[in-house]
């Protein structure tokens, strides 16, 4: 569950990077970020690939999601995976923050 205040306080979803544990996968991965919210609606929040017999794999999203009430789950495009130990990490910055500036 992602809280509510979220996007009230300016954040957005900046990365998302996703790994795999113990052995990568052999075909390339399509990702999807979906968000439920407390009525049960499901929106597709992004897309990000994972590519073939690769470890690591970052996306850069910058995408303001509102956050009122949802829940956020991951899907994938296969219907079976030869990888294991699959995780990933969404990041969120403060648009206001001054950690947010590029360098």
């Amino acid at each position: 569950m992602v809280p509510w205040t979220l996007k009230h306080e300016g954040f957005y979803l900046k990365y998302i990077e996703s790994s795999y544990g113990v052995t990568n996968n052999s075909a390339a991965v399509t990702f999807t970020l979906h968000g439920v919210n407390s009525s049960g609606g499901v929106t597709n929040i992004t897309q990000w690939s994972h590519n073939a017999n690769t470890k690591f794999s970052s996306a850069t999203i910058n995408t303001e999601i509102d956050t009122d009430s949802k829940y956020l789950y991951i899907s994938a495009d296969k219907e079976s995976y030869t990888g294991s130990g699959f995780t990933a990490t969404l990041e969120f910055l403060n648009s206001s923050s001054e950690c947010n500036m590029e360098v």
